[in-house]
């Protein structure tokens, strides 16, 4: 049978806190359930503070040392309780036959990010030969078909600034068929490097794949928003420490924006998107009403789309957009599981802006929906004090249905 189950500790002691946080999500299958069962999968994100291997080991010391168990580090992470600071977050899946899991790991990527993403790409391609180059398949829920994207790429690297080339070396060597999700690993100021987990050991200078192979629906939403400073929105999106590939060569996002005009430019000789039956194809430079935007968005492969400041509300607005396009992705299905990748601008990394777009999302999932997942490192501060169209943030969510 397919269970996800969720545990967080803030433990002052690192190896006490990984078990806590195990041995709660355990819990929480076995009373569910009656029984207790080992995972398959252990995510974890723990608080960069904590001594990192000993966070690992007790998170083991619960689930078994052959468990799967990838993750990273992070300043801030997403728990049953909401946004959390100094704590550590652990996701217990047990596959069943819905899901099958391949991790992969790449390592010394600062120096070639791009052959580190390639390299990575191709290891996933050789243990899985049987993935085809095929973005969805549909399979009959309830009383319709739904959607199915059968390959995931959950993606996390402790690289800062080699993230761009790493994605694109990654999506290179998979393929249209795997749409990527993830996000980089952050460190407490002062205190250590940023890392990775693999397999239960702390890794430096590296990055690791989980792919994930689906026989149930998954669905992507994810909304920017937007910043003067940092104007532009590739598909190939590594801005803000969160990172995102879709399964379709067109980008489909809810962006966030405050004024009334919202002007799309070409780039790279691509003329700008223009809306078609709810999607956004190349057709010619065009200025859209904001009433004709909000509802969804989209850049072309090379496209760029430049955007104007955006209020907290309307980020808040844009992540409950980009839930409700997830979630209505499933179909029929229900949500059982999600990822929330977050990220804003320093001003607002310790304040409630990553909080609220969280309530937002649960609130269109489920209150009683397993979510975890950590706010990223945002884009430097913007120098000055901040005002209310000096925010640039990400948010992606990644659900899971049955």
């Amino acid at each position: 049978m397919f269970h996800v189950a969720t545990g967080r500790s803030n433990h002052a002691d690192a190896f006490r806190a990984g078990r806590e946080a195990a041995q709660s999500a355990q819990r929480e299958v076995a009373n569910r359930n009656g029984r207790l069962s080992r995972p398959g999968l252990a995510l974890v994100f723990g608080d960069a503070r904590y001594a990192q291997q000993s966070l690992l080991d007790g998170v083991a010391d619960v689930v078994g040392r052959n468990v799967t168990l990838v993750g990273c580090s992070s300043t801030a992470q997403i728990s049953p309780l909401g946004l959390e600071d100094g704590a550590v977050v652990v996701m217990l899946i047990w596959p069943g036959s819905r899901l099958a899991v391949c991790p992969v790991l790449a390592t010394g990527v600062s120096a070639s990010p791009y052959a580190s993403g390639q390299a990575l790409g191709r290891e996933i391609r050789a243990r899985l030969p049987y993935a085809a180059d095929v973005t969805t398949r549909t399979k009959w829920i309830g009383d319709r078909f739904v959607t199915i994207h059968p390959y995931t790429l959950l993606l996390f690297s402790d690289s800062a600034g080699s993230d761009r080339a790493l994605l694109a070396g990654a999506s290179a060597a998979l393929g249209p068929a795997f749409q990527i999700v993830g996000a980089m690993a952050a460190n407490a100021p002062r205190i250590g490097e940023p890392c990775i987990y693999y397999n239960g050991v702390v890794q430096h200078d590296a990055a690791v794949g989980l792919a994930v192979v689906s026989r149930v629906p998954t669905a992507v939403g994810v909304c920017h928003g937007g910043c003067e400073q940092h104007p532009e929105s590739t598909l190939l999106r590594s801005d803000d420490g969160v990172l995102f590939v879709p399964s379709e060569r067109r980008l489909q996002t809810v962006s966030s924006v405050s004024r009334p005009q919202y002007q799309l430019l070409p780039q790279n000789g691509h003329a700008a998107p223009t809306e078609r039956d709810n999607r956004f194809f190349p057709q010619s430079p065009a200025s859209l009403d904001f009433r004709e935007f909000e509802a969804g968005g989209a850049a072309t492969e090379n496209g760029a789309v430049s955007r104007n400041g955006c209020t907290a509300q309307c980020s808040v607005e844009a992540a409950r957009a980009a839930a409700e396009y997830a979630r209505n992705s499933l179909g029929n299905a229900l949500p059982a599981a999600a990822l929330v990748f977050g990220s804003s601008s320093g001003a607002e990394r310790r304040g409630a802006g990553m909080g609220q777009k969280l309530a937002a999302v649960r609130s269109v999932l489920g209150e009683s929906v397993p979510v975890i997942g950590f706010h990223a490192n945002g884009v430097p501060d913007i120098p000055g004090p901040p005002t209310p169209d000096s925010s640039s943030q990400t948010c992606v969510v990644y659900v899971v249905g049955i």
